[in-house]
């Protein structure tokens, strides 16, 4: 079975094709690839599929082997891979994924993709909010949700987005307490999300830049999150002002985000290819081996 490992801004992905849709455990191979120390290693397991509402099917694996609506930075991954590999004529295409249909655009230069710009679709109140799956705009009230860690500390507040997956985003103060390395897991795994979230600790760098640092659920700390950087884009220009044009600053580059307010959030980036592979027959599972070997690749 043939696979090829990508990432966007260092947050990194195993893609397979599966076009003929054969049968397979996708939450078991996930966790499989995904182990860094006996696996390919990974954030996540991205599947190619045919689609009959749009172009081209996405799915997306945690690593942990649970199923994700959408990532912005895996989208832009499948993105070149569908363009390079001749399976799109077009620069620009639908994919199909849990989160709706999104819509990707290659920038090419002499046959090869060297970035990406993924219309995101309209962000919404999160989960937590009473108007959860309501679009947001400008006038967005009450973003802000409040939760607490343990029945001794003082509340973290949070802006509540969905990109089609819960994001809970913390702008930090000087001398706030809460981190990544501390609070992310225990924010994400909050009992009040109805879906555990993720999570993004913002830093104001200037008038149009953040620094973001991201605890992905099923994941944990990762290099980027593009659905994380639009969520935090539709909080920042609520609450604090921001510009219709972002860079968002994270631990494996550079987005950038634009939003008018009111529609579409657009996302911009490079998606890169590491290697590609064949997986040894010692790595899969035993009840997988006949399967694997009919996959289209």
């Amino acid at each position: 079975m043939i696979f090829y490992k990508m990432h966007g801004t260092g947050n990194d992905f195993v893609i397979i094709e599966n076009l003929k849709e054969e049968e397979l455990n996708y939450s078991v191979l996930a966790k499989t690839f995904c182990n860094r120390h006996f696996g390919i290693g990974a954030d996540g397991l991205i599947v190619l599929l045919p689609s009959r509402e749009a172009d081209f099917k996405m799915k997306i694996f945690n690593g942990d082997g649970s199923e994700a609506e959408m990532c912005g930075n895996g989208i832009r991954c499948l993105a070149r891979h569908i363009y390079e590999k001749g399976y799109a004529s077009t620069e620009k295409f639908r994919i199909e994924t849990r989160a709706g249909i999104i819509v990707p655009e290659c920038a090419v230069v002499n046959g090869k993709v060297e970035k990406v710009r993924v219309d995101m679709g309209r962000p919404r109140y999160g989960d937590l909010h009473p108007k959860a799956g309501e679009f947001l705009t400008l006038s967005a009230q009450n973003l802000m949700i409040k939760l607490k860690l343990d029945d001794n500390a003082k509340g973290v507040e949070g802006g509540t987005v969905s990109m089609g997956n819960p994001h809970y985003v913390i702008f930090k103060e000087k001398g706030d307490p809460w981190n990544l390395e501390e609070h992310g897991k225990l924010l994400s795994l909050h009992p009040e999300h109805p879906h555990q979230s993720n999570v993004e600790f913002v830093e104001i760098l200037g008038p149009s830049r953040l620094r973001v640092k991201v605890w992905e659920r099923g994941v944990g700390p990762t290099q980027a999150c593009g659905t994380g950087a639009c969520a935090v884009m539709a909080a920042a220009r609520i609450l604090k002002g921001m510009p219709e044009k972002i860079e968002v600053e994270m631990p494996g580059g550079l987005l950038e985000i634009e939003w008018d307010g009111k529609g579409a959030i657009y996302m911009s980036g490079a998606a890169r290819y590491v290697f590609e592979g064949k997986v040894s027959d010692e790595l899969l599972p035993e009840d997988m081996k006949s399967h694997l070997d009919k996959v289209t690749c």
